[in-house]
């Protein structure tokens, strides 16, 4: 059997096991779904193993299946490397790059960059979603995962992309209407906007003030498990609510918005480009990283 052929049983198992059933997978490659299940019994024949259990409602993934997934992940990792790197060396950036990036960030600062690549290196080929759920990059497939986090024990490579700075403001209109706080108190007497994914109404915010750490809890009068909401009530004059800086610096820089409480900064987290160790190699993920990272301010 040819090495392509072994390329394409791979490639044809794992859409087999992401996508659930043989004709899904079959469509995805382009071929009959009788010709998928015969290639995959002509592989177990070869192989002298079972590595799918099929009856009329599912498939499941035997033991020696399992064993051979994670062989075919790393292959293809790197014969894709290897397409990339082939490439690079010929002056043309091409191949399929899968990334995943929190919605709000990925809709309003990935997504121009992704357009600006894209025209930079027109061959290749990008497949972006956007989501807060956290994805395993290995089952999924993803080559890249941008998020938003305090580097800890991750599973994965990583390189700073920038700080993810949040900003405490409220609509110049609506200032106008209360008192602008000059102490953490006063935001008590404030309307304030939570962002929460859980029953909770309230926020506990953490300041750096004159190098020690100040908290307030404050109750929401109205609560969402969407950041673009918050900032649409912030800018309906709703009240004062914590944003992401990208999608509230054009407001504050043409006075619609205001910074409250300015000598008080809010603790911050960073963005980090999350790869496998399977990809750290690849030239169309070390050369979108870096696009991402020197186009995105600090």
């Amino acid at each position: 059997m040819a090495q392509i052929d072994r390329i394409y049983l791979m490639q044809l198992f794992v859409k087999i096991i992401h996508l659930g059933t043989f004709s899904a997978a079959a469509d995805k490659m382009g071929i009959a779904a009788s010709k998928a299940t015969k290639d995959i019994q002509q592989l177990e024949k070869d192989l002298g193993s079972v590595l799918l259990n099929r009856s009329t409602r599912s498939i499941g993934i035997t033991n020696a299946g399992e064993l051979y997934y994670d062989a075919a992940m790393e292959i293809l990792a790197s014969y894709d490397g290897l397409l990339d790197n082939l490439n690079y060396i010929k002056n043309r950036l091409t191949g399929e790059l899968r990334i995943t990036a929190p919605e709000l960030w990925g809709n309003i600062v990935l997504t121009p960059l992704v357009f600006e690549f894209k025209k930079k290196y027109p061959d290749v080929s990008i497949r972006a979603s956007y989501s807060n759920d956290i994805v395993d990059l290995i089952r999924e497939n993803i080559h890249i995962a941008f998020r938003s986090t305090n580097l800890t024990n991750e599973p994965y490579l990583s390189k700073r992309i920038s700080t993810d700075r949040s900003v405490l403001c409220a609509s110049t209109e609506y200032i106008k209407k209360n008192t602008l706080p000059e102490q953490l108190s006063d935001l008590e007497k404030l309307d304030y906007i939570t962002f929460s994914h859980s029953e909770n109404t309230y926020n506990r915010l953490e300041f750096d003030y004159q190098g020690s750490l100040q908290s307030i809890t404050l109750t929401g009068s109205l609560t969402f498990n969407s950041k673009k909401s918050v900032y649409d009530a912030v800018v309906r004059h709703q009240g004062a609510a914590v944003l992401p800086n990208y999608i509230v610096q054009q407001g504050i820089e043409e006075g619609t918005l205001v910074t409250l409480l300015p000598g008080y900064s809010l603790q911050s987290k960073n963005f980090y480009a999350f790869y496998t160790q399977r990809k750290k190699d690849s030239a169309l993920v070390g050369k979108f990283i870096d696009f991402v990272q020197n186009n995105v301010t600090d």
